[in-house]
């Protein structure tokens, strides 16, 4: 299910120019090696990792998002738009932010929930 969800990601990222926004429930500030152009630690001292066209370039950089954040009992993934564009993680605390879909895993990690069509853009 997790190459699923990164074919289905990516295509989102590519076609409609969307930012997906994962919670690393598990992620500590030692978690950002390797992840330096997409993660980063929020103001509550939380992991969070964002991908968009400008900083993943295939599938498999977001099957690596997708396996740092997935644990059987979490996984949340935030489909939005902005149109101040994407830049900083400061964008990801904003108001600009418009959430399409979201994301949650279900059955202990072996599947996936979409919720669509929350804002319409």
């Amino acid at each position: 299910m997790s190459h699923w969800l990164a074919h289905y990601l990516y295509k989102k990222i590519i076609e409609l120019d969307v930012i997906c926004i994962f919670d690393d429930v598990m992620g500590t500030e030692g978690d950002l090696v390797g992840f330096e152009k997409t993660s980063f630690i929020n103001k509550h001292e939380e992991m969070v990792h964002i991908a968009c066209k400008k900083n993943i370039s295939s599938k498999n950089e977001l099957m690596k998002l997708i396996f740092a954040s997935k644990v059987s009992w979490h996984f949340v993934c935030v489909i939005a738009y902005t149109d101040k564009g994407f830049t900083t993680p400061e964008y990801y605390e904003t108001d600009s932010l418009k959430v399409k879909e979201v994301v949650i895993g279900a059955c202990d990690g072996e599947a996936f929930i979409v919720v669509k069509n929350l804002y319409e853009k």
